[in-house]
């Protein structure tokens, strides 16, 4: 990981390490990178968000199978609420964007599958898989049993 992360800094600006990762970051419901879970919870590009959605993104990378918003939107949201707080202890936001954020939280999309849901399957599969990936730019290709159409 160190070979990497120096090749990295090496042959990238931070600007496009930010971004490779950002692309490519598990996000909760079988989604890979921000504009996927912005599409997926709110039905709209990365581009088009307001803070509240953007907050409630960023406190995905902590732990995406636990704050996923289609799994445990209050834990989401009060994820997303630390967020904010973090951005103003540091001098990102001020106060006053955070009151507004707060005052209208994400709207989510209702992915109500339950239990049963593919959703679950693959929040399950990545937690039990995100070790297994090996150092380097290769992408590890996962196959399951799960027949979708049953």
């Amino acid at each position: 990981e160190a070979f990497l992360a120096l090749w990295l800094e090496a042959n990238l600006s931070k600007q496009e390490i930010l971004k490779l990762y950002l692309d490519r970051a598990y996000m909760g419901g079988g989604n890979f990178g921000v504009e996927a879970a912005s599409e997926f919870y709110f039905g709209k590009s990365v581009k088009d968000i307001n803070l509240a959605e953007a907050a409630l993104l960023a406190g995905l990378f902590k732990a995406p199978a636990r704050y996923a918003p289609h799994v445990n939107l209050p834990a989401a949201r009060a994820r997303a609420n630390e967020v904010l707080t973090n951005m103003v202890q540091a001098g990102f936001l001020t106060e006053g964007q955070v009151i507004g954020a707060r005052r209208k939280p994400a709207d989510v999309i209702d992915h109500a599958g339950g239990a049963g849901s593919p959703d679950y399957f693959m929040d399950w599969a990545y937690e039990e898989v995100k070790d297994l990936r090996l150092p380097g730019d290769r992408s590890l290709i996962v196959r399951s049993t799960v027949d979708l159409g049953m």
